[in-house]
């Protein structure tokens, strides 16, 4: 029986889905794979479990405890890293909710292998944090501040459960640079996991991303939200905030290396993952023998730094 070209297309945007994930031998449910599906077209979740159930009687995807996975892929244990990056994410609350008490956060988002529950007891806890227009070197510094006192600031000896705030953004530098703009940066952005927001800072940030939508049509997002910037401004605090940026810059004058440190945005992100990630999954793409019959879709691989995994 030949197949129609959407369900084609579903198929190879399941397999397209499930190959990414391979790169962390992570399983997905029904659920994730309608809300994440790597497809630029809405596809419904109908469809989605109609094709799965040809994928698997063809030998092209296997099925575990309800997760879904290539075959010849074996997936970690799901439950078990789940259960504990929630623990970890819980035990963080408290602080969470004392950094959105700083006045200038307006979101702050956990980003990469904590996002997606796939923590493995050694990992740090990636922070996104948007701020208020032109308070990005002012948030940090009081950020840091905080994080030390509660002893939760991520440092090279014991990273362990400990909050990386690497990237500050104020809202009106939330838009990434075109040339930023692929595969893995919009996954990190679909995945990560808002611990705080306020006036729809986050709404207002997938309503000045909605390229990403063109990886996942299926994710859903209110990208009608106003993206007036929000707040008054003090002649006294911006002054403040330049200095703080100055000396901040000087102390970091002989650490630096591929952060991007502008007025707007300040990034750290030593380890860029995204040539890494997207060569591995380009990897998988070619080389699965049970479903050569489905040509699958390289991503396009643009330079350029993006959210920390």
């Amino acid at each position: 029986m030949s197949l129609s070209k959407s369900q084609k297309y579903c198929q190879q945007a399941i397999l397209d889905t499930l190959s990414y994930r391979a790169v962390f031998a992570y399983p997905m449910s029904l659920y994730q794979l309608a809300t994440f599906l790597i497809s630029k077209e809405e596809i419904s979740t109908n469809a989605i479990r109609q094709e799965l159930k040809r994928l698997i009687k063809i030998g092209a995807v296997s099925q575990k405890g309800g997760k879904y996975f290539l075959s010849g892929v074996t997936p970690i244990d799901w439950e078990l890293r789940m259960a504990g990056t929630k623990a970890v994410l819980a035990g963080l609350d408290f602080v969470f909710k004392s950094l959105g008490r700083i006045p200038w956060v307006l979101f702050i988002g956990v980003t990469g292998t904590m996002a997606v529950g796939n923590g493995t007891g050694k990992d740090d806890v990636d922070v996104f944090i948007i701020t208020t227009r032109g308070r990005a070197w002012l948030t940090r510094l009081f950020v840091v501040i905080l994080l030390k006192v509660c002893g939760c600031y991520r440092s090279d000896i014991a990273p362990a459960g400990k909050i990386c705030p690497n990237i500050f953004v104020d809202e009106q530098n939330t838009a990434w640079d075109k040339t930023r703009q692929n595969l893995y940066t919009a996954h990190e952005i679909v995945m990560m996991r808002p611990v705080f927001d306020r006036r729809g800072t986050y709404f207002k940030f997938l309503s000045a991303n909605k390229w990403v939508f063109d990886y996942f049509g299926n994710f859903k997002g209110d990208t009608l939200a106003d993206d007036v910037a929000t707040g008054r401004h003090s002649r006294l605090i911006d002054q403040l905030e330049a200095l703080l940026m100055r000396l901040q810059l000087f102390y970091m004058k002989n650490r630096k290396t591929v952060e991007v440190t502008t007025r707007g945005l300040i990034h750290f992100n030593r380890d860029d993952s995204t040539k890494r990630i997207l060569s591995a999954y380009g990897d998988l793409c070619s080389q699965k023998p049970k479903v050569r019959r489905f040509k699958m879709r390289r991503p396009r691989q643009r330079r350029g730094r993006h959210l920390p995994t």
